[in-house]
C-alpha cells in the first residue's frame, strides 16, 4: 500500500485531486487510518487512469460516475463524440470569421427597405407632386 503522496507521484496526480475525488465520492482510498491518512493499493492505479482519461475528453464528474457504475460506455462515448463534433463545427465557423476579419475585410450589412415603404414613397412622388 502507498501513502497518498507516494500514490500521487505514481499516478501523476496531485494530492489535492485525490482528496477532492474522495470528498465527492468519485475515487476512494483503499484504506483510511484512524489518523486520517489515506492509503492506496496498486490496483487503484487502473481505476484512477480511467477517471483521468475521461476527464481529459471533457466528461463531467457525474458522467464519470455513471460510467464507473456500469452505464453503457459506448453510448456515453458516442454522445461525447457528437457533443465535441458540434463544438468543433462552431469553432471552425468562428475561426473562419476571425480570419476573414483579419484579412482587412469589413463586414457590411445592407439595410433593405420593406416593400410597404418603397410603395409608399413611389406613390408619394407620383401622386403628391401635383399638389
Amino acid at each position: 500500500m502507498y501513502k497518498i503522496g507516494e500514490f500521487s507521484v505514481l499516478s501523476k496526480t496531485t494530492i489535492k485531486t485525490l482528496r477532492f475525488y474522495d470528498k465527492i465520492g468519485l475515487f476512494f482510498p483503499s484504506k483510511v487510518d484512524s489518523n486520517g491518512y489515506r492509503y492506496y493499493e496498486t490496483s487503484k492505479l487502473l481505476e484512477l487512469s480511467k477517471i483521468i482519461a475521461l476527464r481529459q475528453i471533457c466528461f463531467t464528474i457525474e458522467g464519470i460516475k455513471q460510467v464507473l457504475k456500469g452505464a453503457n460506455f459506448n453510448q456515453q462515448l458516442s454522445n461525447k463524440l457528437k457533443e465535441i463534433e458540434n463544438l468543433q463545427k462552431e469553432n471552425i465557423f468562428k475561426i473562419s470569421r476571425i480570419k476573414y476579419l483579419l484579412g482587412d475585410k469589413s463586414i457590411k450589412y445592407k439595410v433593405v427597405e420593406n416593400n410597404f415603404t418603397r410603395i409608399y414613397r413611389f406613390l408619394q412622388r407620383r401622386y403628391f407632386e401635383i399638389f
